[in-house]
């Protein structure tokens, strides 16, 4: 390689390396340019999407905020991203609140009916309620087995008349506190007070076996 060569190659690699400084100085002004921006930028008043996903240090959702579908709701995720508490409206715009258990199932559950009654359940492992707490025209707390049929109810009428009730899968019933018993001499329907007890055969006029007083 002669000098002459040699001479031009250096200015080629200087021309070269010239440009490279020049490039890495452009972008480190855009990148500072670009912070800048940013910093400076007012907090954003209201964030417009479909759905939500806020995430944990692993990368797993952990909460989900979904407006996409027919019933909106907010679902919060344990580590193992298993869905344990949901906050949903359904179709008729009603409100409810589902707990679940580690392996998904849910076992307690707050809603309010599209007639405005709250209830709050607790459910068994097939999801029927086993324990149930309402209102429909008085406060009821109920009793349901493993089929979801009522075996025991408490309640206090809009008069402030309190009732535990007893029904057993044959069908007898046993009323202790205030109830409407049937008188069978006048067929006229009575209230018992809140010291009574009365038992009911499982036909269908419920015909009292025994009662006191």
């Amino acid at each position: 390689m002669s000098e002459t060569e040699l001479v031009e190659r250096l200015e080629r690699l200087e021309r070269a390396h010239r440009r490279l400084k020049g490039f890495a100085l452009a972008v480190l002004l855009l990148i500072t340019a670009l912070v800048t921006i940013h910093a400076t930028q007012p907090v954003p008043e209201k964030i417009t999407a479909h759905k939500f996903l806020a995430l944990d240090d692993s990368g797993n959702v952990r909460v989900l905020i979904d407006a996409t579908k027919r019933m909106p709701g907010i679902v919060l995720y344990d580590a193992r991203d298993i869905a344990r508490e949901a906050m949903v409206l359904d179709q008729s715009g009603s409100p409810s609140i589902l707990l679940s258990d580690a392996a998904g199932k849910k076992y307690v559950s707050l809603e309010v009916t599209p007639e405005g009654k709250a209830r709050i359940s607790v459910l068994d492992t097939k999801g029927k309620a086993e324990i149930a707490i309402y209102r429909e025209g008085a406060p009821f707390i109920a009793l349901s087995d493993a089929q979801g049929e009522r075996r025991a109810g408490m309640f206090v009428d809009p008069a402030g008349s309190p009732n535990i009730s007893l029904t057993d899968a044959n069908g007898f019933e046993m009323d202790l506190g205030s109830t409407g018993k049937i008188n069978e001499r006048t067929g006229a329907t009575e209230q018992t007070s809140a010291a009574s007890i009365v038992m009911a055969r499982n036909d269908k006029e419920h015909h009292v076996i025994w009662q006191a007083p």
